[in-house]
């Protein structure tokens, strides 16, 4: 029936909004998409230090075990990685790596150094 909820192990819950002959319509959207959503925030802290900015979007964005540095506008990113985690991981650097260079100007070259193991 339309209006009935339905639930699909790849798609999760939507909602049925059609039926045309034996076939169904689910919009399996967000409640809230489409609708424009209003946002109440408040700045704790500015960070002005272009080596905790490096760190502090590393902890947010990049791996969670690292060793890096930062110094004179060149980033490096220390990382040992199990082999399993090679094809998400060209994916989260192609992204680290944008957004470090969009929102840090004084970084002028980012190194990633990478060790691979088997495990």
């Amino acid at each position: 029936m339309i209006g009935d909820i339905v639930l699909d192990p790849d798609y999760g819950e939507g909602i049925i909004v059609n039926k045309i002959g034996s076939q169904l319509i689910v919009d399996f959207n967000h409640i809230l998409a489409g609708k424009d959503i209003e946002f109440e925030y408040e700045i704790l802290e500015r960070i002005t230090d272009p080596t905790e900015q490096f760190f502090r979007m590393l902890s947010h964005l990049g791996p969670k075990k690292h060793d890096s540095s930062f110094e004179n506008g060149k980033g490096i990113i220390n990382l040992e990685l199990p082999l399993m985690v090679i094809d998400g991981w060209s994916v989260l650097k192609t992204k680290l790596t944008w957004e470090l260079f969009k929102n840090l100007p004084s970084l002028k070259t980012l190194e990633f150094r990478e060790k691979y193991m088997d495990e």
